[in-house]
């Protein structure tokens, strides 16, 4: 899944808004593209941890101000819009179909949950080289017992 980047900065609200009204006049085309992103922007963001996480994965750009000023935006501008509901139909099917695949949900929260730092990262290498020079250690004592116990013949 792919959203193309945009830039939030003073001049967003007047623009979206601009493009809005000019997707309504009567002798443009009726794909209104503008409108159902914006509705789509507005139905990923309500809050400002969602700008965040958008910020993060490079789709929004955020040269107004905090995060919240971003989310109030397009909560404002989408309030009485109506979209095309075939705009996004791709993005939103990729969504499902991603949400449909347990073990990819699966693997993301967990991926979250126990591995959202570099030190879980860290400790859990850490586990994986102590268990597997433990498991060495055990072999070779083992196989010294073995030894002692049969020696070879000479």
């Amino acid at each position: 899944l792919m959203l193309p980047p945009i830039t939030i900065d003073d001049s967003t609200r007047s623009m979206l808004l601009n493009l809005v009204a000019y997707e309504a006049c009567p002798d443009t085309p009726d794909d209104f593209g503008v409108t159902s992103y914006v509705c789509f922007m507005d139905s990923l963001i309500d809050h400002a941890e969602d700008v965040k996480e958008l910020r993060s994965k490079g789709i929004l750009l955020n040269f107004l101000g905090s995060d919240q000023q971003v989310a109030d935006l397009f909560n404002e501008i989408a309030q009485d819009l109506v979209p095309n509901p075939h705009g996004f139909v791709n993005v939103k099917g990729g969504i499902k179909n991603h949400y449909k695949n347990n073990l990819k949900v699966w693997i993301a929260v967990w991926r979250h949950a126990h591995f959202s730092t570099p030190w879980t990262i860290i400790a859990l290498v850490a586990a994986i080289v102590a268990i597997n020079l433990s498991v060495i250690q055990t072999v070779l004592a083992a196989f010294q017992t073995y030894l002692t116990a049969y020696p070879p013949d000479k």
